[in-house]
């Protein structure tokens, strides 16, 4: 995981809500799988967080139909933003945390739109992720 402003809110905010009882599954692409295996086999997760209590899992590519049950799914970022909005209902209520407005970082809106993120604008949570998404329990 590459530590950055954005991933280590992500990840403060899921080991303080695993810290108060809920099932939380950070998921997190590799570039290629036979890393994904072997991290999961491994158990890494961020080592510059001592004791971190949310579960990671690490995926080869953000596949909507395998994203773990849950009661909630939040896209952290437009690569898995194509993810949660096509998860089926098993995976939860679907929200988009957007820390900043992406294309600042990351191009135009309508090229972020082509690669799967669904930039949206509202006044609360956008329900509909670089590169974590949670899955919450």
């Amino acid at each position: 995981m590459r530590i950055a402003g954005g991933v280590r809110a992500i990840l403060t905010y899921a080991d303080r809500l695993a810290g108060r009882g809920h099932d939380v599954t950070v998921i997190v692409p590799a570039k290629r799988p036979w890393r994904a295996w072997s991290r999961n086999l491994r158990g890494v997760g961020p080592e510059w967080i001592p004791g971190f209590r949310a579960r990671v899992r690490w995926t080869s590519r953000w596949d909507p139909a395998r994203l773990p049950k849950a009661d909630a799914i939040v896209a952290t970022a437009w690569q898995s933003a194509g993810a949660v909005a096509k998860a089926p209902r098993s995976a939860g209520a679907k929200f988009y945390f957007v820390q900043h407005y992406e294309s600042l970082y990351h191009g135009e809106q309508g090229a972020l739109r082509q690669r799967g993120g669904r930039p949206r604008h509202s006044r609360r949570s956008q329900p509909v992720s670089s590169g974590a998404g949670s899955a919450v329990r």
